[in-house]
């Protein structure tokens, strides 16, 4: 973006512009003011794509602080369960599913619960269909 002020000031400076100071004369050439504007819808594309990476960024690093607890419920939900890893994620996205909470709530309740906290309200209930379902269905609870 520096070098594209820098490019439109040189412009400018050959016009005899001084920004504030008034119209001036029109001194450079139709293919000097369309490479300047370039320029700028370059650095415009590039700074979209820096908020976009920003973006993602914090995503992935939300995902790293998830993961941990998601798979130490994973864990609990196969000790208990008993279910494979892959049935065990089944539960915890079917839970999240049909309760519209999160997937790492729904992991924490799982936590608590192993630890001795009651599973109640929409968490416990979900929970409890989509391991009744695997269960009693020997398919994942997602299908």
């Amino acid at each position: 973006m520096g070098d594209t002020r820098g490019r439109a000031r040189q412009v400018g400076e050959r016009s005899g512009s001084r920004g504030s100071g008034g119209p001036s004369p029109v001194s450079y050439s139709l293919s000097e003011l369309s490479a300047v504007a370039g320029e700028f819808r370059a650095a415009e594309g590039v700074e979209e794509e820096v908020q976009r990476l920003r973006r993602e960024v914090a995503q992935l690093k939300r995902a790293l602080e998830t993961r941990p607890v998601i798979d130490q419920a994973r864990g609990v939900l196969m000790a208990t369960g008993p279910c494979t890893a892959a049935e065990a994620w089944d539960v915890l996205r079917d839970a999240s599913q049909h309760s519209n909470l999160k997937m790492r709530t729904i992991a924490q309740h799982v936590i608590a619960g192993s630890q001795g906290a009651v599973l109640d309200g929409p968490a416990g209930t979900a929970l409890r269909r989509a391991l009744w379902r695997i269960r009693n269905s020997g398919r994942p609870a997602g299908s």
